[in-house]
């Protein structure tokens, strides 16, 4: 089990592209349950947040350095399998979906959903 169950999806789902899941992160998570209450906060979808950041902005502020990341938002959605469902119809949300990152991080408010995704910047650095 997961730290956050709708991650269980993801992880079904990633794993059908490539051998390994990744590895939670409480930095991304706190990226993302930021964003998800910004989202909330404003009642708006975007990927753009608060001072007009982006998602790197975002991870980076969290701690957490990165050489390549993503993310993936949705709202309207009151369960985990909608969520996926309409990620997995979208190329972009679904390509993030199936690119071996090795952390990831979910949050969620009020239906709005946001889960990053990175790979450190250095590669032996093990970054929780």
């Amino acid at each position: 089990m997961t730290p956050h169950p709708p991650l269980d999806l993801l992880y079904r789902e990633h794993l059908k592209y490539t051998p390994n899941v990744p590895t939670y992160s409480p930095l991304l998570a706190q990226a993302a349950q930021s964003h998800a209450e910004w989202m909330a906060q404003k009642r708006r979808l975007s990927h753009r947040g608060a001072g007009n950041s982006t998602h790197s902005q975002r991870i980076a502020g969290a701690g957490f350095e990165s050489m390549a990341s993503a993310e993936n938002i949705a709202s309207g959605y009151s369960l985990p399998v909608q969520v996926m469902e309409a990620w997995m119809k979208s190329p972009g949300h679904k390509k993030n979906i199936r690119t071996p990152y090795s952390f990831i991080g979910m949050g969620m408010k009020d239906n709005y959903w946001c889960v990053v995704f990175a790979n450190p910047a250095d590669p032996q650095l093990v970054m929780l």
